[in-house]
């Protein structure tokens, strides 16, 4: 009969570890070592052969059992680089933070309206609760928020040299004498603490369509000039950018775009805008806007008015917060890849990370919808809040079982190619098997009557039992 293969697990012996054999006559046992002693020989101080009087040290490898014996601790027990509970929390909490839309904390209805925040006019329109559409009139992003900061007293000596270098002689300047504007994508102005809202109450107006009025009046407005309301004659601001001259007419945000102003709120061709000063008027061109969208002035049937920037920011944090998890998360993955060693461990662990992952990400996803269609508001904070919630709960349980399966496919797959790939090993084991099967010798017997024991007794598999079946029937045990 051949040899056992060197490589097979051996059958263990079904009634459990035999007690560890006294050691022979004669042999010392070093005496525990106290914390002054221990700390000496790893900083190398001491001479480890004092312990043992000169003799060798005799070192060797010590069974699972053995261990729990001399330790009193479970091997099983003990951490190992493997997906953890806590891990799929953390990715599943960070993709729940990060799925639903800020905006849901607004909680606007599927509408359209105009928001203001003190600066800038935005038209938008409302769908599955989130404001996804928005646009209005203006010159160049970083033209404005320097123009801005040149006018505030606190940042104008840092602003000022910026502003005259890149937009020369100076954003105010150029922006008060008119330049090249578009009606630009505006999604960043919803998180502004001041911006508010008014909307229509009732479907007059379908979001969809408006999205895509907007999106067809792009062109319509590219390249058309912008120039601020003017500055008060005679102040520096009006010197500095006409002279003794007359300022060009105004052409900004709120009076440029009004068929689109007037589309957002519902409002017919001829219908006027209250918040879009006459020629002429006095006071600040800006003073009919504040009032209309910060005052308490009563609006028309079929408008309403709403704060929404704090919500927004919110939510905006909330979904910061979600993309550093996610961040970690990802972190976490390639550290426990990297220490897997080379080879089947690290197939293993990449295996089980991508279930852990997928799990995440679908379970969450399909929560997430089903929280949204059945449990949860339409919009608003408890909306965000139970989406945020119920995506957590699918995802954790995603997370485990995609891990689980991960785990499975990846001892499968690295031990099952290990056996196929190597044929002379693969020729040893069918030997073997074959002969001790003539001779009578039922390996399979054998290993079911281990399997048979541990579950009388209520304990785990042995490693070795474990491993036959995995290797040999796909992890299945009778």
């Amino acid at each position: 009969m051949p040899p056992y293969p060197t490589w097979l697990p051996r059958p263990a012996d079904p009634g459990g570890p035999k007690p560890a054999a006294a050691p022979p006559a004669g042999t010392r046992e070093p005496a525990p070592l106290d914390n002054q002693s221990a700390q000496a020989i790893y900083q190398a101080e001491a001479d480890p052969h004092v312990l043992t009087g000169g003799d060798p040290l005799d070192v060797q490898a010590m069974t699972l059992a053995e261990f729990q014996q001399y330790t009193g601790l479970d091997a099983s027990t003990l951490p190992e680089n493997e997906f953890t509970p806590m891990q799929a929390v953390l990715n599943a909490a960070g993709y729940g933070m990060v799925c639903p839309a800020p905006s849901l904390m607004a909680g606007l209805p599927n509408t359209t309206g105009v928001l203001w925040e003190g600066a800038h006019l935005v038209d938008f329109s409302v769908r599955g609760g989130a404001m996804t559409d928005m646009r209005g009139f203006r010159a160049g992003f970083w033209r404005h928020v320097l123009s801005a900061l040149e006018r505030n007293p606190w940042s104008r000596s840092v602003a000022s040299p910026l502003s005259q270098l890149f937009y020369p002689p100076g954003a105010t300047t150029t922006l008060n004498r008119g330049v090249p504007g578009s009606y630009a994508n505006d999604w960043m102005f919803k998180y502004d603490p001041r911006a508010t809202v008014v909307y229509r109450t009732d479907p007059k107006v379908d979001p969809a369509a408006f999205s895509e009025y907007m999106k067809s009046s792009v062109p319509e407005y590219a390249g058309k000039t912008y120039t601020f309301s003017p500055p008060k004659e005679g102040s520096t601001a009006f010197v500095e950018a006409f002279g003794g001259g007359c300022a060009p007419p105004t052409a900004n945000c709120v009076n440029l775009p009004q068929a689109q102003h007037r589309g957002a709120l519902g409002l017919g061709p001829k219908e006027p805008l209250p918040f879009v000063p006459e020629p002429g008027a006095p006071g600040r061109f800006l003073d009919p806007v504040d009032r209309y969208f910060f005052g308490n002035e009563d609006l028309p049937p079929g408008l309403a008015r709403a704060r929404v920037g704090p919500a927004n920011l919110a939510g905006g944090v909330i979904r910061v917060g979600g993309t550093v998890l996610l961040v970690y998360g990802v972190w976490h993955s390639a550290s426990r890849i990297a220490e897997a060693e080379p080879g089947s461990e690290r197939t293993k662990v990449v295996i089980e990370e991508a279930g852990g992952w997928t799990g995440n990400l679908v379970g969450g996803t399909l929560s997430g919808m089903l929280g949204r269609a059945v449990v949860c508001a339409e919009t608003g904070p408890a909306a965000f809040y139970c989406m945020v919630g119920t995506t957590l709960v699918g995802g954790v349980l995603g997370g485990m079982l995609g891990a689980l399966i991960g785990r499975d496919v990846g001892d499968a797959f690295v031990e099952g190619g290990e056996l196929l790939a190597d044929p002379d090993r693969f020729m040893e084991a069918s030997a073997w098997f074959n002969s001790a099967a003539t001779n009578g010798q039922s390996v399979q017997d054998y290993y079911e009557a281990a399997a048979v024991m541990a579950e009388i007794n209520g304990q785990p598999l042995p490693d070795n039992v474990q491993a036959y079946y995995d290797i040999f029937h796909g992890g299945e045990v009778p």
